[in-house]
């Protein structure tokens, strides 16, 4: 049974003239046109992934545009949860390195909202979200106002965050003896893991000297401490 999504589907293209197919079967409707498939599908339909209608008219006919607005695979709305939550696991990572705000640097925010970034070393790589629900999932910082906008792109964001990774390495020798450092993790049990530096040297001494610095949340935040010394011995 064709419902009327389907039916006021195929009256607007048919007012564009568009020309269409359809394929009305195993209790599914189905209208395709310029590449596009949407189809409707009843309680009798099997499992089908399809575009349905009104993502099909939202891309096609110039509906109006909202989060609920798809690219046939994934709505707006599901993107930006996928950001916000992948971020979120960036800034946990990079603990030291990032904060969050309830207010830009001059007292302003949009409504509902509030600005989280990571002061890379290239710069800022900020982004807003919705309080509701995403202010305590990200595990930062937080500030009364944000830093001052350097003037970043949503380009120049991406790129930043893209080379937090790279050269993050333990660059000092133990203050110690010396010795070469490396990151090692600590796995206590299912719900605990740290991170530590420790110098090679006292590793491979049958008795330990203490020459090493752990119990950080984040590999980035042990290394930082080490190349510091924020936690030397």
């Amino acid at each position: 049974m064709i419902d009327n999504r389907t039916t006021e589907l195929r009256a607007k293209l048919t007012e564009r003239g568009i020309e269409y197919t359809t394929n009305d079967h195993m209790g599914a409707c189905e209208t395709s046109w310029n590449g596009f498939t949407a189809m409707q599908l009843t309680p009798s339909a099997k499992l089908i992934m399809a575009v349905t209608p009104e993502q099909a008219i939202a891309a096609t006919l110039g509906s109006e545009i909202n989060g609920n607005t798809s690219d046939g695979y994934h709505t707006f709305n599901e993107l930006y949860h996928h950001r916000a939550v992948l971020f979120s696991v960036i800034v946990r990572d990079h603990r030291e390195l990032a904060w969050k705000a309830l207010k830009h640097h001059d007292g302003t925010m949009y409504d509902g909202m509030f600005i989280v970034g990571i002061d890379t070393p290239k710069g800022q790589a900020t982004y807003h979200y919705d309080l509701d629900p995403y202010w305590e999932m990200f595990d930062c910082k937080e500030r009364e106002y944000a830093p001052e906008w350097d003037g970043h792109t949503s380009d120049d964001a991406i790129a930043r965050i893209a080379e937090l990774g790279c050269g993050r390495k333990v660059t000092e020798l133990c203050p110690f003896c010396g010795g070469e450092a490396s990151v090692k993790v600590l796995e206590y049990d299912d719900d605990c893991k740290v991170y530590g530096v420790f110098c090679e040297s006292d590793l491979q001494s049958e008795q330990s000297h203490g020459h090493f610095i752990d119990n950080y949340p984040s590999e980035a935040e042990a290394i930082t401490a080490w190349n510091t010394r924020a936690d030397r011995m």
